[in-house]
């Protein structure tokens, strides 16, 4: 028996897709935060600064980005609160 069938899960697919959704959750909460922090900075730059900004491709990408995390479903992100804090430590880089 595998550590993925000891683990509850029935095959690797049905834990690859648990999996997948638990991290998708996690990387749209934590962007979703930073993107919220980056867009406050913006608030304190001149609107010169901002219209340099704007220009750059980065800045342009924010709109998809927010578009994209939007697509994860909200009841996702809500279930895996209570783990963030685990979710950081297991996930953050060595």
């Amino acid at each position: 028996m595998s550590i993925i069938q000891r683990n509850g899960y029935a095959s690797t697919e049905a834990f690859a897709e648990q999996m997948a959704l638990i991290i998708r959750a996690y990387i749209a909460h934590t962007a979703r935060i930073n993107l919220d922090e980056f867009e406050d900075s913006l608030q304190s730059m001149s609107p010169e600064e901002q219209e340099s900004l704007a220009a750059v491709p980065f800045a342009q990408s924010l709109q998809a980005t927010r578009k994209s995390l939007a697509a994860v479903p909200g009841a996702h992100i809500e279930s895996i609160l209570p783990y963030l804090d685990r979710l950081h430590r297991m996930l953050e880089p060595n």
